[in-house]
């Protein structure tokens, strides 16, 4: 079955460093359009990150949770979909190492967004960036 994986950069740059991170409100990044996750088949990301499409069997080395409890109004909307997480750069690199998937065998839409997280997190810090996402079922 065809599955496709609808998803949000969401980091927190508006909340003080002394802050527990995404008190405040963070900004997001849609990569619906610009970074063309719409629609993206890469099912070894999607398994590794959610269990779904999950070819080794290994299921989700972090457990599928939701959206955040503190997302941004517009992440929201994911809510309407069934699936639906959200993992740091760290997190998903360790979920591609659990599944033997090798980064650079990503589709490049995947990999710009790993990219992009990983300089952000450099900038504000790994807690402050996450990929939020939603698999269609």
């Amino acid at each position: 079955m065809s599955r496709s994986v609808l998803a949000v950069i969401e980091f927190d740059d508006n909340t003080p460093p002394n802050e527990p991170a995404f008190t405040n409100e963070g900004s997001i990044w849609s990569l619906q359009e610009d970074w063309g996750l719409l629609g993206c088949k890469d099912y070894k990301f999607m398994g590794a990150i959610s269990g779904i499409q999950d070819s080794t069997h290994k299921g989700p080395l972090i457990p599928l949770r939701g959206l955040p409890r503190n997302a941004a109004q517009s992440v929201k909307q994911l809510q309407d979909e069934l699936i639906t997480g959200w993992l740091t750069y760290n997190e998903i690199i360790a979920s591609l190492e659990h599944h033997s998937v090798k980064v650079e065998t990503l589709d490049p839409a995947v990999l710009r967004v790993l990219d992009v997280m990983r300089l952000l997190g450099a900038k504000l810090s790994e807690d402050r960036v996450r990929l939020v996402f939603a698999i269609d079922v």
